[in-house]
């Protein structure tokens, strides 16, 4: 442990005006360069620190061994994350970023055949939802240890999204410094090297320098993909930095979640007030915008955390900020709550594009399956790799179209009630490939108990593949179909290292109807029967998949876990054990029960189609249509072809 004699200055700090103070704290840089206080100084602090310490990390403390036999792991059911859903056309609600043991499950599969699953007991940061009321979104059927994504968000096309963002995390609870900028150095045997000094020299060390380094992995933020929004302020900004509540050395919060969202409800109805009539409009632009409640709490909450840490060159957030705002420029750090506001603005013309005299936007919030994730730069792999995402869902006239063709089939669903097809209740598979730390036994360089940064130990045996693809959260989970049932699977690769390369399916039938949020035009949709498709990181597919009338168990969808395109394997003709199918099983389908009613008659539903008789293909926006020569989109673009 390292102390550096200037901190006992704070004091003076404070009792400084503003102006003086930032000016004191910005002449105090020479603190890097003071020396070591004495050994006996030290020894002192130690004898009183080190209990506390200790006090506040036991909570933490991981299993001797970490690789655990798995607890019910292995032929689960599908389960489907929590949803937190829009009402009155506004999204309201929190997201909180915490840190909980997680049993990970963990296999890497030899080509052709799916590996032991065993599970890596591991402190992970994961994102949790709550309703606008303040109730724990909870995903029915699982354990609380279980890796679930953060909830699914529901919203739809001209909604608000008014979103509490709290970073609730024990920065005590992890291993290395995790400072706002400053390097997390981690051998390759597993040793953990805190920002600076130096790591000792040796072969297995790895010398990371900023930025090109995992560093603040405990700072995040929400980054929503395929929102039509403002990429500034409090839209879709992923240069925000949250940073973790202030907690003091027994770890308990000095700062509460709802003193930290202090104005919140005020900014909310304001930003009601300025982007219903307008929902393009980039606001709010400056920190004046917001309730002065809410960033006088900011401003002394950034300022004790740089007066804390202000022998760090790495966290003068407080002043950062003051130099970003008095510029004219959006502030990027906070400490411990955000509140997101955006429109997802609704295309209002009828033909495209829209008339000079029209108030339609050019181009509107497409509705389909999208995603959020925590987007820290520096550390958003790692923080996804513990599973800081989950779905977003935005619906439209793509829903009502669906609900239209498929609505007067009645279905049993998951609980044996027996309901109308509806698209709220098809599945929505967030994959994702866990970090996991395979060391901790003091076998492998690290100590008994100590649990290896999830990203970097990686925990793959294969550099290519790597680790199977968790379908919410589970390896290889079991879901149900009816014998010619017609579902929608909103897929979402999350994973930050592989693509998922889905295989021709054996014996279940599909087509795929949208390709990241964007519904496809009627041609490509039936010219994707039954073919294989690439779902690199970030991508979603909607497909549309039928269950075979033949009751079987269980039928398998196998993807390939590559970092390429050009790395996709052939299927052999006649697989052999030298020359195996390749890929690892993602879903088992297991098609039991009877079949779908219409009319109050079992029947084989029929995928969607333009012919009578078949159900309705949904109307593409018109936004979305392909490049038309003769409406002259290509002399606006001054004939750019990409």
């Amino acid at each position: 442990m390292t102390l550096q004699c200037p901190k006992v200055l704070r004091p003076a700090a404070r009792s400084l005006d503003s102006s003086k103070r930032r000016q004191w704290l910005h002449d105090k840089r020479f603190f890097h360069f003071v020396p070591r206080c004495l050994a006996a100084y030290v020894l002192v602090l130690a004898i009183i620190l080190i209990p506390a310490a200790q006090a506040r990390a036991a909570p933490a403390t991981s299993p001797t061994n970490p690789s655990v036999q798995c607890r019910d792991r292995e032929n689960q059911d599908f389960v489907m994350p929590p949803v937190l859903d829009s009402r009155a056309g506004i999204l309201q609600g929190t997201i909180a970023l915490v840190d909980e043991f997680h049993q990970i499950p963990h296999a890497v599969s030899a080509p052709g055949k799916t590996g032991e699953v065993t599970c890596i007991t591991q402190l992970v940061r994961a994102f949790r939802g709550k309703t606008a009321t303040g109730e724990k979104l909870v995903a029915r059927g699982t354990n609380n240890d279980e890796p679930i994504p953060g909830p699914t968000l529901r919203a739809r096309v001209g909604d608000l999204v008014q979103l509490s963002f709290i970073n609730e995390v024990d920065s005590s609870r992890f291993a290395g410094s995790y400072g706002i900028e400053e390097c997390d150095e981690v051998g390759q045997n597993g040793e953990i090297y805190p920002g600076r000094p130096d790591p000792p020299v040796g072969p297995q060390t790895r010398f990371d320098v900023h930025p090109n380094c995992l560093h603040a992995s405990n700072t995040a933020n929400i980054h929503f993909h395929g929102t039509h929004t403002n990429p500034n302020s409090t839209g879709d900004n992923v240069y925000n930095q949250i940073l973790p509540l202030p907690r003091d050395n027994q770890g308990k919060l000095t700062t509460k979640p709802n003193d930290a969202k202090v104005g919140f409800n005020q900014y909310f109805e304001n930003c009601a007030r300025e982007l219903r009539p307008a929902p393009v409009k980039s606001w709010p632009t400056t920190w004046e915008d917001l309730p002065k409640i809410w960033t006088a709490k900011q401003n002394g909450l950034l300022l004790d955390h740089e007066q804390k840490h202000q022998g760090s060159t790495s966290q003068p957030i407080w002043t950062e900020n003051e130099k970003l705002r008095t510029a004219g420029i959006w502030p990027i750090y906070y400490v411990g709550a955000f509140p997101y506001c955006f429109a997802l603005p609704a295309y209002t013309a009828g033909d495209w594009p829209p008339p000079r005299d029209s108030k339609s936007p050019m181009m509107g919030q497409a509705p389909g399956t999208h995603w959020y994730h925590a987007h820290k730069h520096g550390s958003t792999a790692t923080n996804v790799m513990e599973g800081m995402a989950g779905a977003f869902i935005i619906e439209g006239k793509y829903d009502d179209d669906l609900n239209a063709a498929y609505g007067g089939y009645i279905l049993e669903d998951d609980a044996g009630n027996m309901r109308a097809w509806n698209t709220r209740a098809q599945k929505v598979l967030v994959l994702n490939q866990f970090g996991v730390a395979t060391g901790g036994t003091g076998t492998e360089g690290t100590p008994p108990g100590v649990l290896k940064p999830n990203i970097l130990a990686g925990g793959a045996t294969s550099p290519e593949s790597g680790l199977d693809f968790a379908v919410n959260g589970r390896l290889g989970p079991r879901l149900k179909m009816q014998p010619g049932e017609v579902q929608l699977w909103r897929i979402i690769n999350s994973s930050a290292r592989s693509a998922a390369y889905f295989m021709v399916p054996d014996g279940l039938e599909w087509k795929q109807i949208a390709q990241d949020g964007v519904q496809f035009a009627f041609e490509n949709y039936n010219n994707s029967y039954n073919k294989p498709f690439y779902m690199a990181p970030a991508n979603r597919v909607d497909l549309l998949v039928k269950a075979p009338i033949a009751r079987k168990e269980p039928y398998e969808v196998r993807v390939q876990n590559v970092l390429s395109r050009s790395s996709v394997r052939p299927t052999p003709i006649s697989p052999t054990s030298d020359d195996p199918t390749p890929g690892t099983v993602l879903l088992h389908v297991a098609v039991e029960g009877r079949q779908p009613l219409l009319d109050n008659k079992e029947v084989d539903m029929r995928f969607l189609g333009n012919t009578l008789g078949e159900p309705k293909f949904p109307e593409q926006p018109k936004f979305l249509a392909s490049i038309d020569e003769k409406i002259k989109e290509l002399k606006q673009s001054n004939y750019i072809r990409r």
